[in-house]
């Protein structure tokens, strides 16, 4: 049986079901926009956390109770440093460090002894990653 518009009927419901599903997908693409739009912050707070982040770590807080000025940190993180690098470095390291970061890189056990040679320049070491 066929309407007046010429469509049967299951063309009419499918149109339906078509439209529901289309009306229902742009609801849940208005409901992710409106609900990354709450959790985007300000372009004040962007610049904020901008600047924050490119102050470097001895220029953002001092060290809490010591009295003792800003953190001095040696971050040597993820440079892909070998044996070879540490001996450099032990003999050009004349800072008395905070923290010291010499984490992610190729180091062997010979490597241990010029660890130790910049740890001992350092008495006031707190932290050695």
């Amino acid at each position: 049986e066929e309407k007046s518009n010429g469509e049967a009927p299951e063309d009419e419901d499918l149109d339906k079901a078509t439209e529901m599903a289309g009306l229902q997908k742009f609801k849940l693409r208005s409901e992710q926009c409106s609900e990354e739009r709450r959790h985007t912050p300000s372009p004040e707070v962007r610049r904020q956390q901008r600047e924050r982040s490119q102050r470097s770590r001895s220029q953002r807080s001092p060290r809490k109770g010591k009295g003792k000025g800003h953190s001095r940190v040696l971050n040597r993180s993820r440079g892909r440093l070998g044996d070879g690098e540490l001996v450099k470095l032990a003999k050009d390291c004349e800072e008395n460090y905070d923290e010291i970061d010499l984490s992610r890189n190729h180091f062997t056990s010979e490597g241990v002894a010029q660890i130790l040679e910049i740890c001992k320049k350092s008495p006031d070491l707190i932290v050695l990653k």
